[in-house]
């Protein structure tokens, strides 16, 4: 199979509907445009410019977006049928002409837009988004017989209610794959293909899974809670096989294998057009913002190539998203460049931070070549701070739930730092204080979190504190 089929077979289920409504915005957006410049080239007419009718483009382009979400339009099922999609389509895209045509008439602006072209967005809009549906049809139709579109599970588990689980598993065979079993043997009736614990880490990590089930007997809650324990530091959504609940589980919601009840104790964090709206965020703020720093950046490295030796920029070894090792894009502000097993962290009055440095360091500005890191995709701009591997395999062993920072990218700036909790780490209390906060922005998400966190960013560094 080609390498480019086998990428497109890989598209997940919870992907297709995010893929859906951003060819939709496009398309509607392009059809605006390009039927204006056609019809000026053709008929060679005045009127509006390109740029208003752009602006209509991009207002019924959105709006149609969200009508159709609201719809329950871009869920897999939804749009394996072209019946239903035709229905919505035409009826979402008739009643947003109808406004278009009130809002013009109420402004007194619609004589300054072509009636021919308005005819032909009306006529050429829903035909060209039906075609854009027949297409992931046929894709879907394509992939259907396989696994690719069914949500990934991995089942970690022990006697008889393992058993049982996989048992109800079969049954929703249809949209729940078993891509691994793993447990501990105990020789009464082991599924054939159980895989040690040992191994879960890293099958997990190279494998696209959707989702992670326990199931243990409600005798063994010791061994349910280590379980838990192991799960937590996967980006998934955790469910337990069990007759009941277990002390210290918060339970979520509630689903079931045939007579087996699953109750959800962890839901992956930004999730679906959540997941969509951060990376947006991410690529266009953080290209904005490296474009308008990039004079600052050639003055900076002025400076620090006058004072002293060594490259402007250093590369650091840090954990990012599902703990997977990046390269973190700095600022030189010491005189050494550490990045090896041992990394000792800069204390007030460091002789190692050259003058330079200092003021990098305060003001933070030390951490903007990240930018890089947020439009390659390794980084968000806010989001819990990467930490080097050496100090996160420290931590990662003294402080509870510690890699669950690791369910989302690492930010430049985030929830803790604006609350005073930067700079040095230098106790195990600091550092479970910033944890706590990291985990209540990963619970708590949402664009206009994002947002109050930036703004409030610049005058907190502004105040220089715990930075040195």
């Amino acid at each position: 199979m080609p390498p480019v089929l086998k990428a497109a077979m890989r598209i997940k289920s919870r992907n297709i509907g995010e893929i859906a409504f951003v060819a939709d915005i496009a398309m509607i957006i392009a059809l605006a445009i390009g039927l204006h410049a056609a019809w000026e080239a053709i008929a060679r007419e005045g009127g509006a410019d390109i740029n208003q009718y752009g602006a209509v483009g991009l207002v019924v382009a959105l709006l149609f977006g969200l009508m159709m979400r609201a719809s329950r339009a871009y869920e897999p099922d939804a749009l394996a049928s072209l019946a239903n999609q035709t229905t919505l389509i035409a009826r979402n895209f008739g009643l947003l002409l109808l406004i278009v045509l009130l809002a013009a008439a109420l402004s007194k602006t619609s004589a300054e837009y072509s009636r021919a072209w308005f005819i032909l967005f009306a006529v050429l809009g829903p035909a060209v988004l039906m075609l854009v549906r027949l297409i992931f049809s046929m894709m879907m139709n394509r992939i259907a017989a396989t696994d690719v579109m069914k949500r990934q599970v991995v089942v970690i588990g022990s006697g008889a209610m393992l058993t049982q689980c996989l048992a109800g598993l079969e049954g929703r065979s249809d949209e729940l794959h078993v891509a691994g079993v793993f447990g501990r043997r105990n020789g009464n009736g082991d599924p054939d293909h159980l895989q040690p614990m040992e191994s879960l880490d890293e099958y997990v990590r190279a494998n696209d899974i959707d989702e992670l089930i326990i199931a243990v007997d409600p005798a063994n809650r010791d061994e349910a809670k280590g379980f838990l324990s192991a799960a937590s530091n996967f980006p998934l959504d955790v469910k337990f096989a069990t007759p009941s609940p277990f002390d210290g589980v918060v339970v979520r919601g509630f689903d079931n294998l045939g007579h087996v009840v699953l109750l959800e104790a962890l839901n992956r964090p930004l999730s679906g057009y959540s997941r969509l709206i951060k990376n947006l965020e991410d690529r266009i703020l953080g290209a904005l913002l490296l474009i308008a720093v990039l004079p600052l950046f050639a003055v900076i490295a002025l400076l620090i190539k006058l004072e002293s030796r060594g490259p402007v920029f250093f590369r650091q070894r840090r954990n990012g998203f599902n703990n997977d090792v990046i390269r973190v894009f700095k600022f030189r502000s010491m005189r050494v460049v550490e990045d090896g097993a041992v990394i000792t962290q800069a204390t007030r009055g460091d002789p190692r931070v050259t003058r330079m440095g200092k003021f990098l360091r305060r003001t933070s500005i030390d951490e903007l070549p990240q930018l890089i890191n947020v439009v390659m995709g390794e980084m968000s701009i806010v989001g819990p701070r990467p930490h080097a591997v050496a100090h996160n395999e420290k931590f990662a062993g003294d402080i509870d739930q510690y890699l669950r920072r690791h369910h989302v990218k690492p930010g430049i700036t985030g929830w803790a730092q604006i609350h005073g909790l930067r700079g040095e780490t230098d106790t195990i209390e600091k550092m479970a204080r910033r944890v706590e906060y990291d985990l209540w922005y990963i619970d708590n998400w949402s664009l206009w979190l994002d947002i109050r966190i930036i703004l409030a960013t610049p005058f907190v560094v502004l105040l220089g504190r715990n930075a040195y």
